[in-house]
């Protein structure tokens, strides 16, 4: 699958760690798992474009005891505040703004180093996806082991919480007919290498195809020159990326891909741009 160039900046750095996953909708014909990869971290610079669904909905998944967490709305806006501090960060850390003759960012108080600024917007993010934030479960399931250069890196226990959150997230994702879901998981490796990468969803060779598939059935009809450059780039027919699959696969693929959208997209708005998954606004209906 071809992947269209990102907005935004991106700085690789991160560890991989072989996550277990599971779900009502695992993708069939499994392949093996990707292998463990060189420690390395990605850590994105936060995109401005509005992502599908709604600003804040309740899920299915575990949520912490009211009496000892602060608001969903104080959630949420420590969850914003920590996505700028991140943003502070890299800019500063690329010194980003010397080329363009700009002046640094405003400083964010308490935003003081990148290894700070990572913990904080990772607990921020846990905490608010936790209460049923959708933006902030989107977001963590883009979340990485660690950042070699700052020392930052998630323990033991919060790798293993990961992969106990990051599943159910997908799945809710999915009945909730979020299209984020689906451009998460027709991501290559090269454009995102976080703990995601290993979740179940990830060991189907046939899983790009399928996201693939999904998103132009999610665009159907919608007029190209209406959009951004990125559905027309979606609509260039595919060349190699489906060599490696044979017929079966293929026709089991669109068998799937029919019945997933039909069951849980068929109802959403045509996507008129790509969905993108972790964005520094709010999902708008």
């Amino acid at each position: 699958m071809t992947r269209t160039p990102r907005r935004g900046l991106v700085v690789l750095l991160l560890a991989v760690v072989a996550v277990a996953g599971y779900g009502v909708y695992k993708w069939q014909n499994a392949g093996p798992s990707p292998g463990l990869q060189d420690r390395r971290n990605i850590v994105s610079a936060i995109e401005s474009n509005p992502a599908t669904g709604n600003l804040i909905r309740a899920s299915a998944v575990p949520t912490v005891t009211p009496a000892t967490t602060r608001s969903l709305l104080q959630l949420h806006a420590a969850f914003r505040e920590s996505q700028r501090c991140m943003e502070e960060r890299i800019i500063i850390r690329g010194n980003l703004w010397i080329h363009s003759g700009a002046l640094p960012p405003p400083h964010i108080p308490g935003c003081d180093d990148m290894k700070g600024a990572l913990r904080r917007e990772y607990e921020a993010t846990k905490a608010a996806a936790k209460s049923g934030d959708i933006d902030a479960q989107m977001c963590y399931l883009m979340q990485g082991a660690g950042d070699r250069e700052s020392g930052f890196a998630l323990s033991d226990a919060e790798i293993a919480e990961y992969q106990s959150l990051a599943p159910q997230y997908v799945d809710t994702a999915f009945k909730r007919g979020d299209w984020r879901v689906v451009d998460l998981l027709g991501f290559r490796v090269i454009d995102w290498a976080g703990l995601f990468i290993d979740l179940e969803q990830w060991k189907d060779p046939a899983r790009e195809y399928k996201a693939r598939q999904l998103l132009l059935l999610g665009a159907g009809d919608v007029d190209p020159q209406d959009t951004d450059y990125w559905l027309a780039a979606l609509r260039m027919p595919e060349s190699k990326d489906n060599g490696k699959l044979s017929a079966q696969e293929i026709h089991d693929s669109d068998a799937w891909v029919q019945e997933t959208y039909d069951k849980y997209f068929s109802s959403q708005p045509r996507l008129m741009k790509e969905p993108r998954v972790c964005t520094a606004q709010d999902a708008t209906g």
